[in-house]
């Protein structure tokens, strides 16, 4: 009796890894839609109608079941292309994993997001005399839609050139109200229940 393996890892909501006892796939696509790369060289896309069991998939690479004669020549070309598809698929799977570890344990967290508080936009525009809502957004927040002013730190590098005040808070994002003061660029940072956002950049013309 033979020894099989199959072990299935979802990287994310649209990302699969597939792995058994002879190869390795990675399936992306959303419901309805789904391309699969194996180690093999397999390449697999299936195009289906959600709720009527209909599919249609379309297959390429891989083995053949039909054998057909070659030459040493094509035989070494084959293999080393196979062999190429199989390093790429199998480098492709370990990144994967690699971002799937990281997520896990939260390392690596770019600078465009601090913990749960990221803005809406990396840079807003306002003028003199005028004013702009900038947009914060929080993941995990609790009863946010009951904060208030006193519950924001707001730290701004360059105070002459505007000013920040809060606007609304709403379940999943805050409003803040900036103000033009003078021509210039400011750097705005938010701390809310103890995590701090990343700088957004508002400039000021005339």
């Amino acid at each position: 009796m033979g020894l099989n393996f199959h072990k299935s890892v979802k990287i994310d909501d649209n990302t699969k890894l597939n792995i058994n006892k002879n190869s390795a796939s990675v399936s992306v696509g959303k419901k309805g839609i789904r391309h699969t790369v194996s180690t093999s060289g397999r390449r697999t896309t299936t195009i289906g109608l959600p709720g009527t069991g209909l599919s249609y998939t379309m297959t390429s690479g891989g083995t053949s079941r039909k054998k057909k004669k070659q030459t040493a020549a094509q035989r070494k070309r084959s293999k080393t292309a196979k062999t190429v598809v199989s390093v790429i698929c199998s480098a492709v799977a370990i990144v994967f994993v690699i971002i799937a570890v990281c997520k896990y344990f939260g390392v690596g967290s770019g600078s465009d997001k601090s913990g749960g508080l990221s803005w809406r936009k990396e840079e807003y525009a306002v003028s003199v005399g005028g004013t702009e809502t900038i947009i914060l957004d929080v993941e995990g927040a609790d009863k946010l839609e009951n904060a208030d002013a006193s519950d924001f730190e707001i730290d701004v590098d360059n105070d002459a050139a505007v000013k920040v005040e809060l606007k609304k808070a709403y379940s999943e994002t805050v409003h803040f109200t900036v103000t033009g003061l003078e021509t210039g660029t400011a750097s705005v940072k938010i701390t809310y229940n103890g995590e701090k956002s990343n700088g957004v950049t508002v400039s000021v013309s005339e």
